[in-house]
């Protein structure tokens, strides 16, 4: 039931299914000094991380359920509720036939388990994200809208009075079947001060993918701009989306990609994107991208051809057009991906990158990985081993207090699965705990 993975983490996985099994993690070699680095501290500070609860608070237990809803889908998405000690986190089932469950956690224990909120039907939560200062959104791919053939993209937003999330409104964003005959949909979403904006990866035909952007001040989206086509599915798919100083930005190429990754630019309210730009090798691909306080943007890459090394710099917003992933700096190097918790996509807070999720030969550990936005990685550390016969399943992360150079704290969020030892069948746990790094 977990086999099915989305597009992006099928690709990541496959790609480096040969590589090598140990992974060693070394200080990375001193680079050229460049802009993506210039202003940052003159070195990065390691931080510690341990769990703050005593004992890790269970939010869900599957073993009483039957068939698909014994297990979680691959994926969970999670925010934060500001200024609040919520949680928001939206898990769903493979296959997805039903609703999927929005769990509200309280970081302050209940002495109960939070009582998820069903939402939808047929429709696979794949991001969320914050949409104003009251209101959270959760992308879903779900079944087609009223009368439509392909895929639907919508957006519940709940809001953060709303403790439950039963008042929880389903907006409809785009019936897929303007492209076309759209099939093996993947797509992002990014909230700047124009409105919406959505990057759609399909399959369009048989031997044909496409990228588009759609953007929406509210409700719908206009009519999608297709970005790109190309005959091999990688070159498109979407792996980044960042709006910044009146533009909207597309990264695609996944991992392996012949083309390498590109950057398509789109100003607000355009009917076309500048032309594609090549930003790095095909050894090269995208990880993560965010404005940082001081106006500038935070990057992260991934270099294959440096023991899979961890890139990450600051670009001026003046260059945010002509930067390349040259500029910037090599944090660490990897031998691979199997102690690097790499299948959840990491984020920019602040000037800080982390990741947490799955690592091992076994997928039986749980692993947070930090670095800045200067070269420099702060912390790479085991926090749990899962116990025999035992894997670790999805994982969401978000802040639970400020990061930055004194280090900071996470929530976090995590399935087990452990199998039945009467009937034999697996089922997933939910926990949630806190991760201080310091």
């Amino acid at each position: 039931m977990r086999g099915a993975r989305g597009f992006a983490i099928v690709v990541l996985l496959g790609l480096f299914t040969g590589c090598n099994t140990i992974l060693g993690l070394e200080e990375s070699p001193a680079r050229p000094e460049s802009d993506a680095g210039s202003d940052g501290p003159p070195n990065g500070s390691s931080l510690m991380c341990a769990w703050v609860f005593n004992k890790h608070r269970k939010v869900a237990d599957l073993s009483a359920n039957a068939g698909a809803t014994r297990l979680f889908g691959p994926n969970l998405v999670a925010a934060p509720v500001p200024g609040d000690r919520l949680l928001r986190v939206a898990a769903w089932h493979d296959p997805t036939s039903g609703p999927f469950d929005l769990y509200t956690i309280d970081a302050v224990p209940t002495g109960a388990l939070p009582v998820p909120e069903p939402l939808g039907a047929g429709e696979m939560p794949i991001q969320m994200l914050r949409l104003d200062t009251t209101t959270v959104g959760i992308l879903v791919i779900g079944a087609p809208l009223e009368g439509g053939a392909s895929p639907a993209i919508s957006l519940y937003r709940v809001a953060d009075a709303d403790r439950q999330g039963s008042a929880a409104a389903r907006v409809p964003l785009l019936d897929t079947s303007v492209l076309g005959n759209a099939s093996e949909v993947s797509a992002l979403a990014n909230v700047g001060p124009s409105g919406i904006a959505l990057v759609t990866s399909y399959r369009s035909g048989a031997n044909e993918f496409r990228i588009a952007l759609g953007q929406s001040t509210g409700g719908a989206l206009g009519a999608p701009i297709v970005l790109a086509s190309d005959a091999v599915d990688v070159n498109v798919r979407e792996r980044g989306l960042l709006t910044f100083g009146g533009k909207t930005h597309v990264f695609t190429g996944q991992p392996g990609s012949p083309a390498g990754p590109r950057q398509f630019t789109v100003e607000d309210g355009a009917t076309t994107s500048h032309p594609a730009r090549s930003i790095g090798g095909k050894a090269t691909f995208f990880l993560a991208a965010g404005a940082s306080p001081m106006g500038k943007v935070n990057f992260a890459f991934v270099d294959l051809a440096q023991q899979v090394g961890l890139m990450t710099g600051q670009v001026e917003a003046t260059r945010l057009e002509t930067f390349l992933v040259g500029d910037l700096r090599l944090a660490a190097m990897f031998g691979g991906l199997t102690s690097v918790p790499y299948e959840n996509a990491p984020s920019w807070i602040g000037d800080d990158l982390v990741s947490f999720g799955r690592t091992g030969a076994g997928a039986d550990e749980l692993t947070v990985l930090w670095a800045d936005a200067f070269g420099h990685l702060r912390v790479q550390q085991k926090l749990e081993q899962a116990p025999a016969g035992a894997k670790m399943g999805p994982s969401a992360f978000t802040t639970a207090a400020q990061l930055g150079p004194l280090g900071g704290v996470l929530n976090a969020v995590w399935a087990v699965t452990l199998t039945d030892a009467d009937s034999g069948e697996p089922y997933d746990v939910l926990y949630y705990d806190q991760i201080k790094c310091l």
